[in-house]
């Protein structure tokens, strides 16, 4: 039973980071750079949230229980921050640089990075930040009454999962298939990938690739903010917000896209799958030396499958 419930756990876990790794997949496949500025975008947005539910933090750790409106404008606010930001590094930066590449993109972001850091004590002060759980102002909905009965079913059964850690996977994973349908039945799907096959060749069809990438990094931002928006929400914690809190979660990602395989959007949502998996079993039978067998693990995987496991050659005809 408890192998049951570690696994149900840490599907419920990987949803909001699913959000972030599909984030960098996105900018990756379409800009063919990784963002490293992803991360930081998303604490953006995270800091632009706290802030309108609560101006000035509360030393003690009291936390405001905010109604569903006012916490709703102040997530759509801090996607919105993010979604704008993302597409202005790729109008306004990436387009206007002469013959950069893609490794110069990558600095771009790291440079990027280091000026959101130094802004973010400026706008926002030195103190840590805090965030309501997300679900606390559904009491007595019907949301509420739906989650609750799921969660103390499987309570019933033996297997303890998290009221906020469903209502996190469920929002997840609603965008994330929301996202699927729209990359294989919309025409931005098929601008995504025909960018993604051929930059040049989807250029001359017709397509207009400036506005596929654009759109992608906003995307990427607005997708990075939500997920750092649930992931510290889910804390419950005073201090949940801060500067570096998304480093961790970015660095997951990235792994799990390299473990799933770039070239694919599937292989790295799979991929964060199973590195939450590993890692909360690994963290169980192997504290403290959990997370070091975990990378161990995921460096052997690549050794032997360099592509990931769901990562395709792509053969190039001349």
């Amino acid at each position: 039973m408890y192998i049951i419930e570690l696994i149900i756990n840490s599907i419920l876990q990987s949803g909001p980071l699913a959000l972030a790794t599909f984030a960098i997949v996105l900018i990756f496949r379409t800009s063919f750079t990784t963002n490293f500025a992803q991360g930081m975008i998303g604490t953006v947005a995270a800091f632009i949230t706290t802030y309108i539910l609560m101006p000035s933090p509360d030393i003690t750790g009291n936390v405001p229980s905010p109604t569903f409106l006012t916490y709703l404008i102040a997530i759509s606010v801090g996607i919105i921050v993010s979604f704008i930001i993302s597409m202005l590094v790729d109008i306004v930066i990436f387009r206007n640089s002469k013959y950069i590449t893609p490794v110069g993109k990558q600095i771009v972001t790291m440079g990027i990075v280091l000026i959101i850091t130094g802004l973010i004590p400026f706008f926002f002060g030195i103190s840590d930040r805090s965030l309501p759980r997300i679900g606390a102002n559904l009491e007595g909905t019907f949301i509420d009454t739906i989650l609750l009965s799921g969660v103390e079913g499987l309570r019933d059964i033996g297997i303890f999962v998290k009221y906020h850690m469903v209502l996190g996977f469920l929002i997840s994973f609603i965008i994330i298939g929301t996202l699927f349908i729209m990359l294989k039945y919309t025409r931005w799907g098929l601008g995504v990938r025909a960018t993604a096959s051929n930059e040049n060749v989807a250029s001359m069809m017709g397509i207009n690739t400036r506005f596929i990438t654009a759109m992608s990094w906003a995307i990427a931002g607005g997708l990075g903010a939500l997920a750092a928006i649930l992931i510290s929400s889910n804390k419950g914690t005073f201090g949940n917000v801060t500067v570096y809190f998304m480093v961790a979660i970015q660095v997951q990602a990235f792994f799990a896209a390299i473990l799933g395989g770039f070239s694919t959007f599937h292989g790295p949502i799979i991929g964060i799958i199973l590195l939450t998996f590993f890692k909360n079993l690994f963290t169980s039978y192997l504290n403290p030396w959990g997370n070091t067998v975990l990378y161990l693990f995921v460096l052997l995987i690549v050794l032997i499958k360099p592509l990931g496991l769901f990562g395709k050659k792509i053969a190039k005809k001349v």
